[in-house]
């Protein structure tokens, strides 16, 4: 049995969280804000050290409940959604029957197969809801490099660029991915669209 995670009264939480997606048939993308964390009730918060991200209470079924419609969109198959239902037992445990372990071993299933926009999905979906374990943060790495290798499958011209911002806290590195039709020229004045959202939009 685990043990409960300790009680953390009121603190406050760096949780850089910067998400991308492209809308149509591309998928999906990555992970970087500033919010405060606050305990509920006798239980709850665990702070991780690295990212600042947390772990918390959580039944995996309610997230099938809330998020099964959004994976299904993201483009994972709807009995793959069922399968990994009736697979993961734990939200945060790594080994079988946790929810990591379980959509990462149908990435790597899907990457031997080289459907890394499928891939890219499922380790989507192996890192939700947040990168605060190595495990997650692991599948969030995979998540970017399969949709990367998926992109010259893309019906459109694709780039992915990392700026450097400075800010009271240093230099923050935000990726930030590009998309524009195919054949056009430096010439050519095409609208731009800027497209950012938090974690339910990876």
């Amino acid at each position: 049995m685990r043990a409960a995670p300790p009680k953390i009264a009121s603190t406050t939480a760096r949780e850089r969280s910067w998400a991308g997606r492209f809308l149509g048939k591309i998928g999906v993308f990555f992970s970087h804000s500033e919010t405060r964390v606050v305990a509920f009730g006798e239980r709850f918060i665990v702070i991780a050290k690295e990212r600042m991200m947390f772990a918390f209470p959580l039944d995996p079924q309610d997230l099938f409940t809330e998020r099964a419609a959004q994976m299904n969109k993201w483009g994972i198959p709807r009995a793959t959604i069922l399968r990994m239902q009736d697979a993961i037992t734990d939200a945060w445990s790594d080994g079988p029957g946790g929810w990591t372990h379980e959509w990462s071993k149908e990435a790597r299933s899907a990457e031997l197969e080289d459907r890394w926009l499928l891939a890219a999905a499922l380790y989507g979906a192996a890192r939700f809801p947040v990168a605060c374990t190595e495990s997650r943060r692991e599948a969030l790495r995979k998540q970017v490099e399969c949709y990367v290798r998926a992109s010259p499958s893309f019906p459109c011209a694709f780039e992915r660029l990392e700026f450097s911002i400075r800010t009271t806290d240093g230099v923050q590195h935000v990726p930030a991915h590009f998309f524009s039709p195919l054949h056009v020229s430096a010439a050519d004045k095409l609208p731009v669209v800027l497209l950012s959202g938090g974690v339910d939009t990876y």
